[in-house]
């Protein structure tokens, strides 16, 4: 036998009697909501060998399945919360005096819904499975710096990063020393950055003042003064270069 809070099928039996006919006999072919007891039920010895607790299941029983129809599948600790019961649902003596057929569900997943009928659980369609793209490093990129990083951009929940901007990414960081992307990659893990910057971190470690980059802004221009001299052909008596501020002309 099944134990108690297995998920039963139960089949109203001579379900007919309890719905009151039309005029002219026609019964209604719409799904019931109401029940008719017929008085035959005082005179019933079998209905009479029940005790209080089961003839109350029985009269919610009946009213259930006016509905949800005369055979439904109900679990005995859902018939307890549904009926206001003291404790599971017995659905044996029901069957024993014959008034219910009873077995066992199907083995599935089943949930209650509001009115207390119990439905197998859609179960939810299983993910794609996404296609694994090859990922190419480019040359020069810290793997262990890249993996790092990537691996807690997942844990913080981020946003992916697209095929472009990943490898766009990996290009940029390729352009430091590996011991640098390293240490960009541990910055960003400590202190939860979505992003990585390795430009902010000096080659000796630390991070880059506002003089450290004002002084990078200033040699970025004198080698670019330098260049343009150089193909203007501006030099000094003694060969070298002349780098000068912008608007100043030769002596």
């Amino acid at each position: 036998m099944p134990r108690k809070d297995t998920c039963w099928k139960i089949t109203i039996r001579n379900w007919d009697k309890y719905q009151r006919e039309m005029r002219g006999g026609e019964k209604r072919k719409r799904r019931r909501e109401w029940v008719a007891m017929s008085t035959g039920l005082l005179h019933d010895p079998q209905f009479f060998r029940l005790t209080i607790e089961q003839r109350y299941l029985w009269v919610m029983l009946v009213c259930y399945a006016g509905a949800v129809g005369p055979a439904f599948e109900l679990r005995a600790s859902d018939a307890r919360v549904l009926f206001k019961l003291r404790s599971n649902a017995d659905f044996q003596p029901l069957m024993d005096q014959g008034f219910i057929d009873l077995k066992a569900a199907t083995n599935k997943t089943y949930k209650t819904n509001k009115t207390g009928h119990t439905q197998p659980k859609k179960r939810a369609a299983p993910a794609a499975k996404k296609k694994q793209e090859l990922i190419v490093y480019p040359e020069g990129l810290n793997t262990e710096a890249w993996d790092g990083y990537v691996k807690n951009r997942r844990e913080l929940k981020c946003k992916p990063l697209t095929p472009t901007g990943e490898q766009k990414q990996m290009k940029y960081l390729a352009g430091y020393a590996p011991e640098i992307q390293l240490a960009a990659a541990a910055e960003s893990i400590r202190n939860g950055w979505q992003g990585i910057f390795p430009e902010k971190l000096k080659p000796n470690g630390g991070y880059k003042t506002d003089m450290d980059h004002n002084r990078e802004a200033i040699q970025r221009w004198l080698d670019e003064s330098t260049r343009d001299d150089e193909e203007a052909g501006v030099r000094e008596p003694d060969g070298q270069s002349v780098c000068r501020l912008p608007g100043q002309t030769t002596g």
